[in-house]
């Protein structure tokens, strides 16, 4: 792998793995392989923490979690820009977030499971309907006057929880948020982290380096 100039910026791609907040590493086989995808297809710095899982740490100790590294890397950024060692430089951070929950094979998945991640890493007491588990809910936040960035939303047309995250769209999308939603046909839950080379990941590589490229300052 080629060294890039000191003063050459890149963007930076922050990873946050699935497993439903109770499974599941960055130093997972096919979490690993995703992340180097991501970095040698869109020529980034691919940031993958690990956090605290449940049912141990419930929520939300997976979202501090994930929150401290995001600034932890602002602070490096800061640092960089005001003279300290020059590691990492940026033209644009971009946050990734995985819709739904992958483990180390979508066969392994059914309603079930899935079910049981959310009863597990939800605050004891607490149902789906949580401000943490639907941004819709009744005690959720009102985005409508939150300022939030343009969102990328790619889901496979089986994945196992497709129909939420098309709803997760559209209602953003009618609130006049920037959001693109891209549904690629007969691919199932994790189909770029489990086969991070194929044609249809080749595409998703195009689709997010067009996205950052659109909406980079």
């Amino acid at each position: 792998m080629s060294i890039s100039p000191s003063n050459c910026k890149l963007p930076i791609l922050f990873f946050i793995h699935g497993g439903g907040f109770c499974v599941g590493s960055r130093l997972w086989p096919n979490c690993h392989n995703c992340c180097l995808r991501l970095a040698s297809g869109l020529n980034a710095l691919v940031v993958a923490p690990d956090y605290r899982l449940a049912p141990e740490h419930r929520l939300p100790a997976a979202l501090e979690d994930g929150i401290r590294a995001m600034q932890w890397l602002q602070a490096q950024a800061l640092r960089s820009e005001n003279g300290g060692d020059a590691w990492l430089s940026m033209v644009k951070l971009t946050l990734s977030r995985t819709k739904s929950e992958e483990g180390p094979s979508e066969h392994l998945l059914n309603l079930e499971i899935l079910d049981r991640f959310w009863r597990l890493s939800m605050p004891v007491g607490e149902n789906r309907d949580h401000p943490l588990a639907n941004p819709f809910g009744p005690a959720s936040l009102n985005l409508e006057p939150v300022a939030l960035d343009p969102i990328l939303v790619l889901v496979g047309s089986d994945e196992l929880l497709k129909d939420r995250v098309e709803e997760y769209a559209k209602r953003l999308k009618e609130m006049g948020k920037k959001i693109k939603y891209i549904e690629f046909e007969g691919k199932q839950h994790g189909f770029f982290n489990n086969n991070p080379y194929s044609e249809s990941a080749d595409e998703v590589i195009e689709l997010i380096k067009k996205f950052m490229l659109e909406n980079s300052a």
